[in-house]
């Protein structure tokens, strides 16, 4: 809501689905022009209730923070409401209790999410990649973001990869270099003991041992 591309001159309605830990900041609110409607249980959340409040607040933009326990399924919306994003957000440290004991809901939230975002991953990052491959599973073709306490985590897994790491020799192509630049530095350990091939000039300080030398490249 603070993002200046998401905002919208209109009025916002804030559908609240559950009350959490933290609250909405009021002067937030105030400042995004956002009012908040507090929905107390699924059987409220109907076409009749929600065109009462669209004719109550005449907003430009509605936002729904959705119940993750409320199967998704059974979420009726008007029939002249139109979903623009919808947006999946999963507490890392808890996901695999919920993906192997509730797969069906967690399937039912992400499967027509465009954006699937892991926060809280601190305490898990050497699990990450499984947990990626486990919702791509559900859904293929959403952006999966993780996220810890600094923020943003820029995680590059073997299968984004765009080279086969099994390969006898691994040939870079320009933007498969820069990759391999930057996945080098975090995960050496992928890459030792195979052969790679690249176009770069070489460098040999005449202090170095028969047949070692250092590659570079230029980078704009």
């Amino acid at each position: 809501m603070q993002q200046p591309y998401f905002r919208s001159k209109g009025k916002t309605l804030l559908l609240l689905c559950e009350e959490g830990e933290n609250e909405y900041d009021e002067e937030l609110l105030a400042a995004t022009n956002t009012v908040v409607e507090v929905i107390e249980s699924s059987s409220d959340l109907n076409s009749s209730n929600l065109l009462s409040l669209e004719k109550k607040y005449k907003p430009e933009r509605i936002i729904i923070e959705y119940n993750g326990m409320w199967p998704y399924k059974d979420l009726k919306l008007p029939w002249h409401w139109k979903i623009g994003q919808q947006i999946t957000i999963i507490n890392a440290a808890t996901f695999p209790m919920y993906y192997n004991n509730m797969r069906s809901m967690i399937g039912d939230m992400a499967r027509k999410s465009e954006l699937i975002i892991f926060n809280r991953c601190d305490e898990v990052r050497d699990q990450l990649n499984t947990y990626k491959r486990n919702i791509k599973a559900v859904n293929a073709s959403a952006d999966v973001i993780f996220e810890d306490a600094n923020g943003e985590i820029d995680e590059i897994f073997e299968e984004d990869l765009p080279y086969d790491l099994n390969s006898e020799v691994i040939v870079l192509d320009n933007q498969g270099y820069g990759i391999w630049y930057l996945d080098s530095m975090d995960h050496l350990e992928r890459y030792i003991g195979k052969k790679i091939r690249f176009t770069a000039m070489v460098y040999r300080p005449e202090d170095f041992p028969q047949g070692y030398f250092v590659p570079g490249r230029m980078a704009m």
